[in-house]
C-alpha cells in the first residue's frame, strides 16, 4: 500500500493477528451498513468528512495536511465543514450566520461586522478565527492571519467575561501554534484548558483540548506515544459523555497512529474498539475502519482475508454512496488479486476501476502506483502507443510529485517501449527506474524494488542477455525481505533465475524450481483459491441482487410519486380554500379592530406625552446627582492630596528614620485612596473602579516612590472587575501594604527579583486578591493574629470589612492572599446606590 512506510514494515516484523478475530470483525462490519444510524444526520455528515479526512490524508503519505483533505472531502461529499470548525460552538450561533464559511465569503463577513461591538463582535471575530485556523495549505500568511484574529477574539471575550468561548479560543489558538510548529507557544494554550479552574469541570471542553492536542502535534516518531496518550484520555471522557460519534473519530486516529508506531496490536485493538462501537449505533461508514482491517491482514500475507475485507469495504461505500475513497478501495481488492496471482483479469478490473476513480478526482498520489497493478498493454487500452499516448496525458495533467511515482511511470514507460520494440528507449526508462529505486528513501520504497528489478531482469532476459538479468534477480532476492506482495516478486524471481539457468544448460537450475515451488506451496493452498472463487461469485451475485434491488426500488417509487401526486392536487384544492375563507373572515374582523384601535390610540398618545415629561425631569435630577457625586469626589481628592501635601512637608523635619518611614507608608496609604477618588471623578460612572487600571496605577505609584524598576520586576495578572467605593477603598489599602511590605522586606539581593499581582474572580461568587514574591519568605512562627505590626493589624481590619480571610504562606517566597465573596460585592453596591 503505498502509505505504509520502512518504519511501519519493520515496525511489523513478528506480527500475528488472531484469525478468528479478524473473521468475527469482518462478520461484524457486513452488517453495520444494513441497519439504520440512530444518531443525528448533523453528527453522522460531520464525522464522515473527518474519516474521510484522515484517510486521505494517510493516503496520501501525509503530504497533505488535514485541514487540505478535510476540504477536499467537504466538498466531494457536498457536506459542511461547518460543524467540525464550530465544533461545541454552533449553539451560540444562528444557523445563518454561519453559512458564509462554506462559501467562502470571509471579505463579506468582514465588512458586515465592522461595525460590531461588545459580545456580538466578540463572538463573530471567534468565528472568523476559528475559519481561518482551518485554511487548507501551510501557509504562514492565513495561519498568522488566523492568530491574530483570535488573540482579538479572545481579549475581547475576556472582556465580555465569555469564559467557554474564550476556552474554544484558546484550543483553536493552540492548533494554530502547533500548525506552525511552535509548540513552546501552542502547548500552553492547551495546558491553560487542562488547569484553570474555571474550565476543569467541563469534560467536552477537555476533550475537546485533548483531541486537537494529539491530532495536530507535529509527526514524528518520538511524538505518537504522546499523542496516543491524549488522544486516549480524550476517548474515556467521550465514554463517560456517551459521546459514540466523538469515539469512532478518535480511536480510528489512534489506530492510525498505532500502524505508524509499528504497534499492530494495539492497531487491531482500536479497530477493534471502534468497530463494536460502530456496531452499537448502527453507524453506516464502516469502510474506513475496515480498511484498515483490510491493510493488517495484507501485511500478514493473508491475501484471501484481505480480499474478503476489502471487497466488503467496497460494498458498504457503494451502498452508503460515499464514493471519494472508493478508488483506494478497488486498489486494495486489485492489490489481494495481483499478489495471490500476478496479472490476473480481476487483478486489471479492479486496478482499471481504481485509475478511473483517481483520474476522476483530479490526480492522487496513488495514480501512477496503479499502473504497477494493471497489464494495461493488453487489458484496457490494447496496444502500447495507446497506453504511451495515456501517460504523455498523464504526466501534463498530473505531473508526477515525488520520486516513487517517477520510479512507477518510468517502469511502464520501459514496458511500453519493449512492447513496440524501441528496446533502447526501454533499457534507459528501466534504468532510470531502478536508479531511483535504490535512492529512495520514501516510505514505500521496499515495497515497490521488487516491481522494478523484475520488470528489468525480465526484459534482459528477452534480450537473452542473462549475466545482467541474473545480477537484478540475486540482486533483489538478497536484499532485505519486504511484506505482503513482496512474496510474488520473489517467486517471479526465482521462477526467471531457473529459465536463465536452464537457458544457459546449468546444473543447479533446479535449485531456483526448488525454491520456487516451496515459496508457492507455503503461500498458495487449494483452500486459498477456493475462498477467491468463491469471494468473487458472491460478490458478482450481490451486484446483479443490487441492480435488481435498484430496479425495483424505482418502479416502487414511480408508484408512489403518481399516488402521492393525485393526493397533493386534492389537498392543494382543500387548502386554497380554507385559504380564501379565512382571508375574508380576516378582513371583517379587521375592519372592526381598526375602528378600536384609532380609539385607543388616542388614550396612549396622551399617556405617552405625560411619561416623556416625568422621564425627562427624571433625566434632568440623575444628571444633577451625578455632577454633584463628582464634585464631592473631586473635594475629596483635593483634601487628600492636602494631607499628602502635609506628610511631605513633614518629612522635612523629622530626623528619626522610623518617623520618616511611618510618614511615608502614610502618604502611600493616602495615595492608594486618593487614586480611587481621583478615577471616580475622570469616570462616568462615579459608583464603582474599574480595578484594573486602579491597581496598576497604585503599583506604578510605589515602583517609582521605592525606585525599584531597576531590580524588582512586577508582574500584574488583572481580570476586568468593577468594585463599589466602599470595597475599592480597602482592597487597594490591603494592596499598598502587601506590594511596599514586598518591596522593603522580601529580598536580599538585587538580581532575579520578582513579584506577582493578581486579581481574578476564583469562583463563580468569589474574588482573589494574592501578591507573591519570590524572596526569603516570612518567618515560620509567624502569627497573622497576635503579631504587633501595623500592617498586619490593618489588613487584618480591612479584611474583616470586606468579610473576607487572609493568609500568608511561604511558596518559594511569600504569598499573600485576600479572598473575599464576590455576592457581598453587588449586595454593598446596591447599598450605596441608594
Amino acid at each position: 500500500m503505498q502509505w505504509v512506510d520502512n518504519r511501519l514494515l519493520s515496525g511489523l516484523t513478528g506480527y500475528s493477528l488472531c484469525r478468528i478475530g479478524l473473521s468475527g470483525l469482518f462478520l461484524l462490519a457486513s452488517l453495520f451498513a444494513r441497519a439504520q444510524y440512530r444518531g443525528t444526520p448533523a453528527a453522522l455528515n460531520a464525522a464522515r468528512i473527518q474519516l474521510c479526512s484522515g484517510l486521505l490524508t494517510v493516503a496520501k503519505d501525509a503530504g497533505v495536511d488535514l485541514d487540505s483533505t478535510l476540504v477536499l472531502a467537504s466538498h466531494a461529499s457536498r457536506i459542511s465543514r461547518v460543524p467540525v470548525i464550530m465544533e461545541d460552538m454552533t449553539g451560540d450561533y444562528a444557523a445563518e450566520s454561519l453559512t458564509w464559511m462554506d462559501k467562502g465569503q470571509q471579505k463579506v463577513f468582514e465588512q458586515r461586522i465592522a461595525g460590531e461591538k461588545g459580545e456580538a463582535h466578540a463572538k463573530d471575530m471567534l468565528a472568523l478565527g476559528a475559519y481561518l485556523a482551518f485554511s487548507p495549505g501551510l501557509s504562514t500568511v492565513r495561519n498568522d492571519q488566523a492568530i491574530n484574529v483570535l488573540n482579538q477574539a479572545l481579549r475581547e471575550l475576556a472582556a465580555c467575561k465569555l469564559s467557554r468561548l474564550y476556552a474554544q479560543g484558546l484550543i483553536l489558538k493552540g492548533k494554530c501554534l502547533i500548525k506552525k510548529v511552535d509548540t513552546l507557544a501552542g502547548v500552553p494554550c492547551f495546558d491553560i484548558i487542562k488547569s484553570d479552574p474555571r474550565f476543569r469541570n467541563d469534560k467536552r471542553l477537555m476533550a475537546k483540548a485533548l483531541t486537537y492536542e494529539g491530532t495536530y502535534y507535529p509527526y514524528l516518531p518520538s511524538t505518537s506515544p504522546l499523542r496516543i496518550k491524549f488522544l486516549q484520555a480524550a476517548v474515556k471522557i467521550y465514554q463517560e459523555l456517551k459521546d459514540e460519534i466523538s469515539q469512532v473519530n478518535v480511536l480510528q486516529n489512534i489506530a492510525y497512529l498505532s500502524f505508524a508506531a509499528g504497534k499492530p496490536d494495539r492497531t487491531l485493538a482500536a479497530v477493534q474498539q471502534t468497530l463494536a462501537i460502530q456496531h452499537e449505533i448502527k453507524f453506516p461508514y464502516t469502510h474506513y475502519s475496515t480498511d484498515l482491517l483490510c491493510f493488517l491482514a495484507f501485511i500478514r500475507g493473508d491475501y484471501p482475508r484481505a480480499l474478503s475485507i476489502a471487497v466488503e469495504s467496497v460494498r458498504t461505500a457503494e451502498m452508503t454512496k460515499d464514493s471519494i475513497g472508493l478508488a483506494y478501495f478497488y486498489l486494495r481488492v486489485s492489490d489481494a488479486y495481483w499478489a495471490a496471482d500476478g496479472h490476473s483479469a480481476e487483478s486489471n478490473l479492479w486496478a482499471n476501476k481504481a485509475l478511473r476513480g483517481f483520474m476522476k478526482y483530479g490526480g492522487d498520489a496513488s495514480l501512477y502506483r496503479v499502473l504497477g497493478n494493471m497489464d494495461l498493454v493488453h487489458y484496457s487500452y490494447g496496444s502500447s502507443k495507446k497506453l504511451l499516448r495515456l501517460l504523455n496525458g498523464m504526466m501534463k495533467s498530473y505531473p508526477p510529485r515525488n520520486t516513487i511515482q517517477r520510479q512507477d511511470l518510468y517502469s511502464v514507460f520501459g514496458s511500453c517501449y519493449e512492447e513496440i520494440g524501441d528496446f533502447r528507449n526501454a533499457e534507459k526508462y528501466y534504468l532510470s527506474a531502478v536508479a531511483l529505486a535504490d535512492s529512495n528513501d520514501f516510505s514505500t520504497a521496499n515495497r515497490f524494488r521488487g516491481y522494478v528489478y523484475i520488470s528489468i531482469g525480465n526484459f534482459y532476459i528477452h534480450r537473452k542477455n542473462y549475466s545482467r538479468a541474473r545480477s537484478y534477480f540475486i540482486s533483489y532476492l538478497t536484499g532485505k525481505p519486504g511484506r505482503g506482495a513482496e512474496w510474488a516478486y520473489r517467486l517471479d524471481a526465482y521462477h526467471s533465475l531457473f529459465r536463465i539457468d536452464s537457458a544457459q544448460g546449468k546444473f543447479d537450475a533446479m535449485k531456483n524450481l526448488y525454491q520456487f515451488f516451496r515459496l508457492r506451496d507455503s503461500i498458495y493452498t487449494g483452500q486459498k483459491n477456493k475462498a477467491f472463487e468463491e469471494l468473487n461469485v458472491r460478490y458478482h451475485t450481490l451486484q446483479k441482487q443490487k441492480d435488481l434491488d435498484m430496479y425495483r426500488s424505482k418502479s416502487l417509487l414511480q408508484q408512489q410519486e403518481a399516488r402521492a401526486s393525485r393526493r397533493n392536487m386534492y389537498i392543494g384544492f382543500a387548502a386554497l380554500l380554507i385559504v380564501i375563507l379565512f382571508i375574508l373572515a380576516r378582513f371583517i374582523s379587521k375592519q372592526k379592530s381598526n375602528r378600536l384601535l384609532s380609539l385607543q390610540k388616542e388614550e396612549i398618545d396622551k399617556k405617552n406625552h405625560l411619561l416623556e415629561t416625568i422621564v425627562r425631569e427624571k433625566d434632568e435630577l440623575l444628571v444633577s446627582k451625578e455632577w454633584l457625586l463628582k464634585e464631592v469626589h473631586h473635594r475629596v481628592k483635593n483634601n487628600l492630596q492636602l494631607v499628602m501635601s502635609l506628610l511631605n512637608s513633614q518629612t522635612n523635619y523629622l530626623k528619626d528614620e522610623a518617623a520618616m518611614k511611618a510618614v511615608l507608608e502614610s502618604r502611600h496609604r493616602v495615595l492608594a485612596m486618593s487614586l480611587i477618588h481621583q478615577t471616580l471623578y475622570s469616570s462616568e460612572n462615579v459608583s464603582s473602579i474599574e480595578m484594573g487600571n486602579y491597581i496598576r496605577t497604585v503599583v506604578e505609584q510605589l515602583q517609582e516612590s521605592y525606585e525599584t524598576r531597576g531590580h524588582i520586576y512586577i508582574e500584574l495578572q488583572i481580570e476586568q472587575l468593577r468594585l463599589d467605593v466602599s470595597l475599592a477603598v480597602p482592597v487597594g489599602l490591603i494592596l499598598n501594604e502587601l506590594v511596599t511590605n514586598a518591596i522593603k522586606h522580601a529580598f536580599e539581593l538585587r538580581d532575579a527579583n520578582r513579584i506577582v499581582v493578581s486579581f481574578f474572580k476564583s469562583a463563580e461568587e468569589e474574588i482573589t486578591l494574592i501578591v507573591a514574591d519570590n524572596g526569603k519568605g516570612i518567618p515560620g512562627d509567624l502569627d497573622t493574629s497576635t503579631t504587633g505590626s501595623f500592617g498586619i493589624t490593618l489588613i487584618n481590619g480591612l479584611t474583616e470589612d470586606l468579610n473576607g480571610n487572609f493568609s500568608l504562606e511561604n511558596l518559594a517566597g511569600t504569598t499573600a492572599t485576600l479572598v473575599f465573596r464576590y455576592e457581598d460585592v453587588f449586595s454593598r453596591a446596591s447599598l450605596s446606590e441608594l
